[in-house]
C-alpha cells in the first residue's frame, strides 16, 4: 500500500544484523591476513590486471577522467607474444613494425613494444574500455586518499561489500519476504 511502511519482523532483523556483522567479520580477518602478504602490493606486477587497473586508476587520479586514447594492456607478455608471432606471420601487414637496426628481416626477429600496441590497438578499437571502468574509478578514488596506499582501496571495497549484502537484503525482503531477504544476504557472503 502507498504510504504504509511495514513494521519488520524482529528476528528476521536479527537474523540480518548477525548476517551483516559476519560479513564485516570476515572483511576484516580478511584484511588482516592479507596485510602480512604480497596482496597489498600485487598491482606493482605489470603482468597482472591489478597492475593494469592501477594504471588506468592513475591516469584518472590524474585528471584523465575520460581515460583519452588508446589503453591496452601490451605489456602481459603472453599478449606480446601474440603480436609477434602475427607479425612474424603476416609480414605484409607489419609495415608499422620496427625492428632492431642489426637485425634482418626473419622468424626470429623481435618487434619493437610500440608495434605490438598499435597492432593491438588496431585489433581492440581505439576509445574502448578494456576493462570495467567502474572498478578503475573505485581505484581513482583510493588513489585521492591520502598516501596513495592500497589500504584505502581494500578498505573502500570492503565497504562496497557489505553495502551489498545489505541492499541485496532489502530488495529481496521488499520482493519476497523475510526468508528470501535472509537467504540472500546468506548467499550473498558466499560470493563477496
Amino acid at each position: 500500500m502507498p504510504g504504509h511502511r511495514a513494521r519488520l519482523p524482529t528476528a528476521g532483523n536479527r537474523s540480518l544484523a548477525v548476517l551483516v556483522a559476519l560479513a564485516v567479520a570476515v572483511r576484516i580477518a580478511a584484511f588482516w591476513q592479507a596485510s602480512s602478504t604480497p596482496l597489498l602490493t600485487s598491482w606493482r606486477w605489470d603482468q597482472s590486471d591489478m597492475g593494469f587497473f592501477h594504471e588506468m586508476a592513475e591516469r584518472v587520479a590524474d585528471g584523465d577522467l575520460l581515460l583519452n586514447g588508446t589503453f591496452h594492456p601490451v605489456q602481459h607478455h603472453w599478449r606480446r607474444e601474440i603480436a609477434r608471432q602475427y607479425l612474424q606471420r603476416h609480414p605484409d601487414t607489419a609495415g608499422h613494425a620496427v625492428l632492431p637496426e642489426d637485425a634482418a628481416p626473419s622468424a626470429d626477429a623481435v618487434l619493437s613494444t610500440d608495434a605490438e600496441r598499435r597492432l593491438w590497438d588496431r585489433w581492440l578499437g581505439e576509445k574502448t574500455y578494456y576493462q570495467e571502468p567502474l572498478y578503475t574509478y573505485l581505484l581513482a578514488a583510493g588513489l585521492k586518499l591520502p598516501g596513495r596506499d592500497a589500504r584505502w582501496t581494500i578498505a573502500l571495497q570492503m565497504v562496497a561489500g557489505v553495502l551489498t549484502v545489505v541492499l541485496l537484503a532489502a530488495v529481496a525482503r521488499r520482493c519476497f519476504g523475510e526468508t528470501a531477504a535472509i537467504v540472500a544476504a546468506a548467499l550473498a557472503q558466499e560470493r563477496l
